[in-house]
């Protein structure tokens, strides 16, 4: 059996108390979410893509959404060292 395969049998005997259904997991669910959990822990950017086998910057796409996550104290933390003045075009 495949992993995909694994994920929807487990997801039709546990999936309704989650809210998932089968269509909502697969085997490249998990490779994105583990790259995700990576670069959150602030991962190396290539050791990541060499540990979930992504030759190229393809896996940038799938962790774009949750790029929020990684800039929002930056971007306060670059609000709160400066005093930034906003100009009328």
């Amino acid at each position: 059996m495949d992993i995909t395969a694994a994920l929807h049998t487990l997801v039709e005997k546990i999936g309704k108390k989650y809210g998932l259904q089968k269509e909502d997991v697969s085997a490249r669910n998990l490779r994105a979410s583990g790259a995700m959990a990576l670069l959150l822990d602030k991962v190396d950017v290539n050791t990541i893509k060499m540990l979930v086998r992504w030759p190229s910057d393809e896996m940038m796409r799938y962790l774009h959404t949750s790029a929020r996550l990684l800039v929002h104290k930056h971007a306060s933390t670059m609000l709160a060292s400066t005093n930034y003045t906003l100009m009328a075009p």
